[in-house]
């Protein structure tokens, strides 16, 4: 019983680091563009898309 729910839990520790890795990804493709001023910091989102 021990070893299959170590078994388990290595699976699911497998699957944690996928989905981590997928939203590492997705957030470094999100195109961030930060613009520094004197009194703040604004973060927004380029989003091009095409029509056609």
């Amino acid at each position: 019983m021990v070893a299959d729910a170590l078994s388990r839990k290595s699976l699911h520790m497998s699957s944690l680091m996928a989905k981590e890795m997928d939203l590492i990804e997705e957030f470094r493709d999100l195109s961030l563009v930060c613009e520094v001023t004197p009194r703040s910091v604004r973060l927004g989102m380029l989003k091009l898309t095409n029509p056609f």
